[in-house]
């Protein structure tokens, strides 16, 4: 049986079409800058967490002195976590995220000073949080910028997230 050449021009006109691939896209995504913001939600969340953690310590049967010493050291790390990443005071504060055209992460530290960094895979990405952890050159320690939806605008809130899931980097499987 002889296929009409009608159908075949139509069958080699669609093989011709050009359909690219999730990760070229990613490729020519434009330039984007994302601003972060303090968080009220994100401060909330800190505080009743250490409440918690606190009221839980209290709990415990231990001598006076542990527990004053472990009070002091919630209260020592509830005050650093709000400074640095619900009110973003702290001077390594990442305080915005630019990606270039090729993918690149560049930073924005409260100090205001530019920094490349490198996405590192332990990022966490859901719709009410994200944590983008990321590592300069300079530096053997992570930093991570935590995000909420009232930290961020909305629709950079969304190509962040989206960006992120196609971005991250793939940790390759054992081969079957």
């Amino acid at each position: 049986m002889q296929v009409s050449s009608g159908v075949h021009d139509r069958v080699s006109a669609l093989r011709s079409v050009h359909i690219p691939r999730a990760r070229e896209a990613y490729y020519t995504m434009p330039p984007q800058e994302i601003v972060i913001y303090p968080s009220r939600r994100l401060a909330l969340i800190l505080v009743l967490s250490h409440a918690g953690a606190a009221a839980a310590a209290g709990l415990v049967d231990m001598p006076s002195a542990a527990h004053a010493g472990l009070a002091a050291a919630i209260v020592g790390n509830l005050s650093v976590t709000l400074l640095r990443f619900a009110f973003l005071k702290s001077g390594d504060s990442i305080t915005a995220i630019r990606i270039d055209e090729a993918g690149e992460l560049v930073i924005r530290l409260r100090s205001g000073s530019w920094r490349t960094a490198r996405l590192l895979e332990t990022s966490f990405v859901s719709p009410y949080l994200t944590i983008v952890n990321v590592r300069t050159a300079d530096s053997y320690f992570a930093q991570h910028a935590v995000l909420m939806p009232d930290n961020v605008s909305h629709e950079d809130f969304r190509r962040l997230r989206v960006w992120l899931r196609w971005k991250r980097p793939r940790i390759p499987g054992p081969v079957a």
